[in-house]
């Protein structure tokens, strides 16, 4: 895939004498499928290929986790006591709340501004109480900076998007500057040339990933190899230095699919499905399930199972690895949790929805595309709904066989993983943080979505994770979220006063995270646990801004001017300060009601 492609630049190159500078381009290609395949028996590169994997059943989080969160409790516990306003005499360990943060979807925009809220957060002294940090699609992005290149600096992280986001990363300027980074080729396409030499199919994905694993991680025209393995950025987390990093991707479960799939289970394992129901198992709809990726941990609470991040890329049969290859490369990772361009049909749906007029036009595209959704049928529909039109990347399953026989068909009976982005499902990685025994105290959620500006948008994610998890959030407000201005009208552009007073009240609403059934209940387990949400939105200190709607704000945009950026970030910066004492007094109130609890109270 990767040399035909080469092979077609290069004829292209040679036919036009002014490109042949760029021969060392070629040159380093032609030599990258030598390179990888001597990486891939580097025991001093990757010691890991010394050791066997396995898969760890059971949703209890892993010692490491463990560890690290008593860790982080006992560092926290002062700034804590100072954040909230009391002596930390008075805060005992075990009282100090698990404090989460999440940045939302929203490609580059959303990436930024997280920064600034956490910026505003680091400033008023709360970030070094924060337990767990965490984001969909866009906002993943930023939380890696911050993990490897940045070195856990906030500030660092925000001059690394300044001087790394005057470029695109798929301009052939970039691209072609790749070849004379040292090992610039072999950070990026070699880990497309790894997949390829183990005969694991590759595709626009893993370019994709490969590709901007080298765009977000580069510094000072150099790569480190270091920045582009998950497991190794525990090194900033281990003595409870900094918050632990969560990354999101979800996998498509399609039932039908699953029926083509085990139709075509080889090695005698197909007596062990003859107790599937084609017909009814064919018939359900399609959800995602959500995969998890920690320095420590990769895995998904559904199937109960995890294993090493190291060992992600691995081929794996029935809880053990079978082959011994480095650790997949991040930048590949970051791709399937960002890949939004594979989105499924449904997705496109939805935003040609948004986007269609509110007059006669639009009404009439609507009923026509109801009649239609009618004549297929429901089931058929969900099918065409579902179907991705781009790929996504594909990996060896983990999980493969782990569970059986009898061999249920979905996850654990596929060869490969399929992993995408999970604003595919929800815009907000609520749902990991709700995984059992992880008991996350209180969730403070910045949102750079597109559509935070509507009404039903939180609403409408609530609702979603509702469904899944059996949690309601209840408001703690007199009202729910108000309703604001979709966009700075002309009315309130370049007007401080009147944009303060138009969305004064929707900068932060509290809610009640409360149980409404057995899943719930084995989340919460009687704890007072609450969500802090905290839209994006225009703000007084930058009157003619628009964070949501403006130019540069674009969700495909990649490029940006140090005043752009400095922009992004003092306006979520100015938001967060909005919002700090309504969150300053949401966790002293949670830290009460736990050690009331503790001490007895009801």
């Amino acid at each position: 895939y990767l040399q035909e492609g080469w092979d077609t630049l290069k004829h292209k190159f040679d036919s036009h004498p002014k490109l042949v500078k760029n021969v060392t381009l070629f040159n380093n290609v032609e030599e990258l499928k030598k390179t990888v395949a001597r990486d891939l028996v580097d025991k001093e590169a990757h010691p890991e290929i010394e050791r066997v994997a396995y898969v760890r059943q059971g949703n209890e989080l892993s010692e490491e986790e463990i560890k690290f969160v008593q860790t982080r409790k006992k560092k926290a516990r002062e700034s804590f006591a100072k954040f909230i306003g009391v002596d930390p005499s008075e805060v005992h360990e075990d009282d100090v709340p698990v404090i989460a943060i999440t940045g939302s979807g929203g490609g580059m925009r959303s990436n930024i501004d997280t920064f600034g809220y956490v910026r505003g957060m680091k400033k008023a002294g709360l970030w070094d109480c924060v337990t767990y940090f965490t984001g969909v699609s866009g906002a993943c992005w930023g939380i890696a900076t911050y993990y490897t290149v940045s070195n856990g600096s906030v500030d660092a992280t925000i001059d690394q998007f300044k001087s790394a986001y005057t470029i695109h990363p798929f301009s052939p300027p970039f691209i072609l500057n790749l070849a004379k980074l040292e090992n610039g080729l072999e950070l990026t396409f070699g880990a497309v040339e790894r997949k390829r030499l183990r005969n694991c199919p590759t595709n626009t994905t893993d370019i994709y990933g490969a590709v901007l694993g080298a765009y977000f991680f580069r510094k000072d025209g150099k790569l480190d190899p270091k920045d582009f393995k998950l497991s190794l950025q525990k090194r900033l987390i281990e003595n409870g230095d900094h918050p632990m990093p969560i990354y999101v991707a979800v996998r498509h479960e399609r039932p039908w699919r699953d029926v083509q799939e085990a139709q075509e289970i080889e090695n005698g394992l197909d007596e062990d499905l003859d107790n599937f129901d084609d017909k009814e198992h064919g018939s359900k709809k399609a959800w995602y399930q959500w995969v998890e990726f920690t320095p420590f941990e990769i895995g998904n609470d559904e199937i109960a199972a995890y294993i090493p991040s190291w060992a992600f890329g691995r081929t794996f049969d029935k809880g053990q690895s079978v082959d011994k290859v480095p650790e997949q490369n991040f930048g590949l990772e970051l791709g399937y949790m960002t890949n939004a361009q594979s989105a499924p049909t449904q997705r496109y749906v939805h935003l040609v929805d948004r986007g269609l007029p509110a007059n006669w036009i639009g009404k009439e595209i609507r009923q026509a595309s109801t009649k239609i959704g009618e004549r297929l049928g429901a089931h058929r529909v969900d099918e065409l709904e579902s179907h991705h039109p781009i790929h996504t990347g594909r990996d060896p399953n983990p999980f493969h066989l782990l569970i059986g026989p009898p061999y249920e068909p979905g996850f654990i009976t596929a060869d490969y993983i399929r992993l995408l982005d999970a604003g595919m499902d929800n815009n907000h990685p609520w749902y990991i943080l709700t995984r059992a025994n992880r008991n996350v105290d209180v969730i403070l959620t910045v949102d750079g979505s597109k559509e935070t500006m509507y009404d039903d948008f939180f609403d409408r994610m609530a609702k979603q994770f509702l469904s899944r998890r059996g949690i309601r959030f209840t408001p703690l407000s007199p009202s729910t979220r108000p309703s604001i201005p979709q966009t700075l009208t002309p009315e309130l552009k370049g007007k401080p006063d009147a944009i303060h007073e138009a969305f004064k009240d929707a900068y932060v609403q509290v809610y009640q995270c409360e149980p409404v059934d057995e899943r719930g209940e084995s989340v919460i387990q009687g704890r007072d646990m609450r969500l802090v949400y905290m839209p994006n939105l225009p703000c007084k200190k930058y009157p003619e801004f628009d964070p949501i709607n403006d130019k540069i704000c674009g969700t495909s945009n990649f490029v940006f001017s140090e005043n752009d950026i400095d922009t992004i970030v003092g306006c979520a910066e100015a938001c967060w300060e909005e919002s700090l004492e309504t969150v300053r007094e949401t966790l002293r109130s949670v830290w009460e009601s736990k050690k009331k609890k503790r001490m007895g109270g009801q």
